[in-house]
């Protein structure tokens, strides 16, 4: 056995690096910036945008940060995003380094980083204001989950302030971007704003999350113009007060009149301007095409023109690659006309249904996203097979995600990864010349490369320059030419057309005052090539032709279009967005007017463009700053502290209070807890422990040292009523393998403690060594996982010596949407017993007491046998829900009772975003919550109620 335990563990130190990347840190006179390998320069620069970020705040608003604030650099999701956890001692910001694509909300900026920084910094100064009530501030100081609490703002109110100064302090941003206000403007027409209480989001409706932002920061800036910079101020100053006050009231006292009375206001008047703007469009002659169920992007016609591939996300978040029949859907009408003559035929006097504008195209095939990896961009390489782009988490570093490239054969419906390490997005296919033309955006940089699938060959064709993006390239049909949008710093987006023999590059004229650029597309004959473009809050649709040089414009702001992609030489197929969602629509080229064009060369600077804004206090433009700061080692014994309470109630053992302290590096690589727990009661169990977990390079060392007093009643005739008090320490070590959709992990532990029970004094050892995998495929609408794991105990107590075994089974997965489960474990033991009942604590585990089933519905050690046995399983309405649950127990081959009930827990572990940079006072943290009823011909039938929230360092 000995053997067996250094191999194992020899196995896990071999494997160690896998997947764990170096971090490094850059160290400011305010900042600490972390950040992994390939990073470097991003990095360097963000360290002294931040600086400079913090010094205009300071110098604007006579706000700063009360502690320096870790900053965490890397690329978790292959997107542009960031957030920020406000704190008065532990502020944080993690930075995504992936720059936004032109055909987002956030594209319009002086550059990538300085607008990411400068929101999330507004987020941290805005929140992390220290109170001005010394009391409540010491508790801050001492307690993160108090302070994260006192922290908080309606969603609304935080995003929209940063949004807000994003924009004023630049020049640019979301307040003044045309993609924004045409999305609003359209919302408005229909009279689809949000009200007071869906400013918030988080519900199904179309584009709800972007409302905080978009709206939000409006509302916000016209409360400064209606009332002034100072009186919206004011709030802030008043919600730090020695009173203590939450927004609404810090806000009512400073206007006169709640918010949500104002806002009424604010869109009233959005609506009217917005209407005004629409009774002085043209009406645009277009005819629907199909009707998304909800939000769809990225069109395209297979080269026969038969068929359309589409990507669509459902209100529920799932994402489907659906490919349509290009022509009417005859059935459908068919079966609707035949439905509505049913209908007359029972009763000759009703009114039928109206006839939709049209039928939803006939489905042919249809891949989902699997285990939420994305799917992205496609195209078609035959008539039979697509391309597109999926975000896979790389091997040696499970902190990056790398978009690559897949093949879906629609005849076989099989998936063949085709690159490996590309990290590209938006593509487009060659398919005489077999190369793939593509946007490589990796470490902060974006670059245009070309790519040799077999064998892979990735060949850029542009200068690695940080703050230069590129975005949707696009061949022309003969391959001669390829088009790219491309941006700069403090420059707006630019469509270029590339010879790609010789590399001669010409700048296609936009129109004059435009901002916003996307979704190129080549007419068919290669002649012209039609673009979406943005001036003055509308979004339309734009034709060029290069041998004439004109410029042509399509529509005129009547609706928000994108995606254009020719049916045939003259009819263009288009998406419109709206409240609902999208639609798919038709236009011909025919239409249209000529307009004014600019010719771009170099690029405007923002300076020269027209932007609407008014305000003049802005930060210096946008700059990559050269490394200024010595790369340092990620130093774990830079340790933040807080308080760590807990409570935890269950009815059919007891009542505990923990009371104790706990802390981190920043990253969590060396956390630990020290902490008291009492029985309320003080008569059945309390003690204290002090936890250490220590990971690097994908090992966990973890360490306990513990002393505790278990004094049972004799409940309902409980089996074991002697006084206990147990004192030792435990060790283990384990590391987790993880490979596309398994992971495996490997265990091993000690134990020593001495016991003192019924008046004797004994020692207690034992050596666990274990094993467990599991597996998870995630199709959205429909689930499957399962999971195993197996420990192996050798021990003594005194002269005894023991052995046994726990076995676990659990095979999960979703139906419908449906969440279920079935699972069983069986533990045995040999020369000891096995003590059933009673929940988890820090004093109390099976790495304290290895022979204790827990089970909440019982009372603590209540029933004692070598066999156990459960059968279980469950059923949620929704994942991340309570369970209803029924789980069936066995002793020594005797059905001992069953317990049923709802059930729920949920906790923030270290592998979340949250739980890996959250402070030490927030990670860890664990809600257990459950109603259920015991029953048995060995057990009373009773109603049983548990309760905690406490911290739980697995």
């Amino acid at each position: 056995m000995l053997r067996l335990l250094l191999w194992i563990s020899v196995c896990g130190l071999s494997f160690s690096g896998w997947t764990t990347p170096e971090w490094s840190t850059l160290r400011t006179a305010h900042f600490n910036v972390h950040f992994t390998d390939g990073h470097d320069a991003w990095a360097q620069s963000a360290a002294q945008e931040l600086e400079q970020v913090r010094q205009f705040i300071l110098t604007q608003q006579n706000r700063s940060l009360p502690a320096i604030a870790d900053v965490v650099v890397f690329d978790p999701i292959h997107g542009a995003n960031g957030f920020a956890l406000p704190s008065t001692d532990s502020p944080l910001m993690a930075l995504f380094t992936t720059p936004p694509q032109s055909d987002t909300v956030i594209s319009n900026s002086r550059g990538w980083q300085q607008l990411l920084i400068l929101h999330e910094y507004v987020h941290l100064v805005h929140l992390s204001q220290p109170s001005r009530n010394r009391w409540r501030q010491r508790i801050r100081n001492s307690w993160d989950l108090y302070d994260l609490n006192e922290a908080t703002m309606p969603r609304w109110v935080a995003e929209g302030y940063a949004t807000l100064l994003e924009s004023k302090m630049t020049g640019r941003g979301r307040l003044y971007d045309n993609f924004s206000e045409a999305i609003l403007t359209r919302f408005a027409q229909q009279g689809a704003l949000p009200t007071y209480r869906q400013l918030n989001g988080a519900d199904e409706r179309y584009l709800s999350n972007t409302m905080a932002y978009l709206l939000g920061g409006r509302f916000l800036a016209w409360l400064e113009k209606n009332y002034s910079e100072q009186t919206l101020d004011a709030v802030w100053v008043r919600m730090q007060a020695v009173k203590k006050r939450r927004f609404q009231d810090a806000f009512t006292g400073v206007f006169g009149q709640p918010a949500e009375r104002l806002y009424h206001r604010f869109i009233a008047e959005y609506t009217y301007h917005s209407m005004q703007q629409e009774r002085a469009e043209p009406k645009l002659d277009d005819t629907v095409w199909m009707k998304a169920d909800f939000s769809a992007h990225s069109p395209a016609l297979s080269p026969n023109k038969s068929l359309l591939a589409l990507v669509e996300r459902n209100a529920q978040g799932a994402v489907y690659l659906n490919v349509y029949a290009n022509e009417d859907n005859a059935q459908a009408a068919k079966e609707f006309a035949s439905e509505q003559q049913q209908v007359l035929a029972r009763d000759e006097q009703d009114i039928v249904d109206k006839a939709p504008e049209v039928f939803h195209r006939e489905r042919q095939y249809q891949l989902p996203s699997r285990n939420h990896e994305s799917i992205r961009y496609p195209q078609w390489l035959d008539d039979s097979t697509l391309l597109f782009v999926s975000g896979v988490k790389e091997h040696v570093n499970d902190h990056h995600v790398s978009g690559e490239l897949f093949r879906w054969s629609l005849n076989s419906n099989t998936l063949t990864q085709l690159t490996t390490g590309a990290s590209i997005r938006r593509f487009t296919v060659g398919k005489k010349s077999k190369y793939v033309y593509a946007e490589q955006a990796r470490y902060g940089y974006s670059d245009l490369v070309s790519i040799h699938l077999s064998p892979q060959h990735i060949t850029p064709l542009t200068a690695h320059q940080l703050g230069e993006v590129y975005d949707f390239p696009t061949l022309s049909h003969s391959e001669h030419a390829l088009a790219y949008l491309k941006t700069g710093l403090n420059r707006h987006w630019q469509l270029i057309v590339r010879r790609i023999d010789n590399g001669i590059e010409y700048e296609v004229p936009m129109p004059a005052g435009y901002q916003y650029v996307a979704h190129p597309q080549w007419h068919p004959d290669d002649g012209s090539i039609v673009f979406i473009a943005g001036v003055d809050g509308d979004i339309d649709m734009y034709s060029y032709e290069f041998e004439t040089e004109k410029l042509t414009k399509l529509t005129k702001g009547q609706q928000v279009v994108g995606y254009p992609t020719f049916l045939d030489d003259d009819t263009l197929l288009f998406l419109s967005t709206n409240a609902q969602g999208v639609e798919l629509r038709v236009i011909s080229t025919y239409v249209g007017h000529e307009v004014q064009a600019v010719n771009i060369k170099s690029g405007l600077k923002s300076s020269q463009m027209n932007t609407t804004q008014k305000h003049t206090r802005y930060l210096p433009e946008a700059q990559i700053y050269e490394p200024d700061h010595p790369k340092l080692p990620y130093d774990i014994w830079q340790q933040s502290s807080s308080l760590a309470l807990g409570v935890q109630y269950n009815s059919a053992s007891s009542s505990l209070i923990h009371v104790g302290v706990k802390g981190s590096d920043f990253l969590e690589q060396l956390s630990w807890q020290v902490g008291l727990v009492q029985d309320t009661a003080a008569t059945k169990l309390s003690g204290y422990f002090a936890d250490i977990h220590y990971e690097d390079k994908g090992v966990k060392w973890q360490g306990k040292v513990f002393d505790v007093a278990h004094r049972p009643h004799n409940e309902g005739g409980s089996e074991l009523v002697h006084e206990q008090q147990r004192e030792g320490g435990f060790v283990q070590l384990s590391n987790t393998l993880t490979y596309s959709r398994w992971a495996f992990k490997g265990q091993l532990a000690a134990h020593i403690s001495d016991l003192e029970h019924r008046y004797v004094d004994q020692r207690a050892r034992w050596l666990r060594v274990g094993a467990a995998y599991r597996w998870s495929d995630d199709q959205q609408d429909f689930a499957l996982a399962n999971a195993m794991s197996w420990h192996w105990y050798e021990g003594e107590i005194g002269e005894h010596v023991w052995q046994g075994y726990d076995v676990a089974a659990h095979i999960s997965g979703k139906v419908a949407h449906i969440p279920w489960y079935i699972q069983t474990k069986q533990m045995l033991r040999q020369g000891s017993n096995l003590q059933l009942g009673g929940f988890v604590t820090p004093i109390l585990d099976n790495n304290i007491e290895a022979n204790q089933v827990f089970i909440p519905e019982l009372a603590l050690s209540s029933r004692q046998g070598k066999h156990y046995q459960q059968f279980g399983a469950g059923v949620s309405w929704r994942v991340n829900k309570p369970w209803l649950y029924y789980h069936q127990h066995h002793l020594d081959n005797e059905v001992l009772g069953n317990s049923y009930g709802f059930q729920f827990t949920t906790f923030i572990e270290k592998s979340s975003w949250l739980g890996r940079f959250a402070p030490a006072g927030v990670s860890d943290l664990r809600i257990d919550l459950g109603l259920g009823r015991v029953s048995g011909r060995f057990l009373e039938n009773e109603n049983r109620v548990w309760l905690g929230v406490w911290y739980d360092q697995k």
